[in-house]
């Protein structure tokens, strides 16, 4: 398979049936880190079969997203548990957008909160003695009760960007993720599990490398590219 491979792209065929393009300069900083990703993820496949087209945020023009061959939507879990620690009337809300949407034939990646979520709704902070165990405790419980009815999870959101990841620094995120991500692994072994990161640079690059030692926790890696708007190009870059 890596005998086909563009000079400036490495597919990424994951386990999970998921394909990222990265651009990657021959001789860069990133790439013999990009290469080790995917030699520990990748498996023989074909890109037919690995190709998900999806959407964020989708509002109720279900059959405009079918005429476009769109098949996943990202919905956008909160906190699921009210000050009371009873279930949370956002996070019924939130599960009856997904009954909708699977309703209409569209398969779910789910969004877990941002670190400010869990701070703010909880006081849970991977800062604390207990922060980790207790952000895998509830990515725990997410995966559990939506187990069925979510396809598949991010957890987090570029957390290599302050805005997604604040208060944390660099690597409470990325310790941060690796809790949300080990929750999820502890009920399911097998579901579409993993984070992402927004552009190519240092900053996705260290923590890919970072988390290349939990292999068992992800089984994709989502770049977000913005050719054409944050960074230079155009769609076909």
């Amino acid at each position: 398979m890596g005998e086909n491979i563009c000079p400036r792209q490495i597919a990424f065929l994951y386990r999970c049936k998921f394909v990222i393009v990265l651009p990657v300069i021959p001789g860069d900083m990133g790439a013999e880190i990009i290469f080790e990703c995917w030699r520990s993820l990748c498996t023989e496949s074909n890109e037919e079969d690995v190709m998900i087209k999806g959407i964020n945020h989708v509002y109720d023009r279900f059959s405009l997203l079918e005429e476009c061959g769109i098949e996943w939507n990202r919905v956008d879990c909160p906190y699921p548990f009210d000050e009371d620690g009873k279930i949370s009337e956002l996070y019924k809300m939130y599960k009856q957008r997904c009954e909708e949407c699977k309703a209409h034939g569209l398969k779910i990646m789910s969004l877990t909160p941002n670190p400010m979520r869990y701070i703010r709704d909880a006081g849970i902070d991977i800062r604390k003695p207990d922060g980790y165990q207790r952000i895998a405790e509830v990515t725990a419980f997410l995966a559990n009760d939506l187990k069925g009815l979510v396809d598949g999870w991010q957890v987090g959101n570029e957390l290599n960007v302050y805005f997604f990841r604040a208060p944390y620094d660099f690597d409470e995120a990325i310790r941060f993720a690796e809790a949300g991500m080990e929750g999820i692994r502890s009920v399911d072994k097998e579901i579409l599990c993993g984070y992402n990161f927004s552009e190519y640079d240092e900053t996705s690059i260290y923590m890919m490398k970072k988390l290349l030692h939990r292999p068992e926790l992800y089984n994709y890696i989502g770049y977000d590219g913005y050719c054409g708007t944050w960074i230079k190009g155009g769609p076909d870059d």
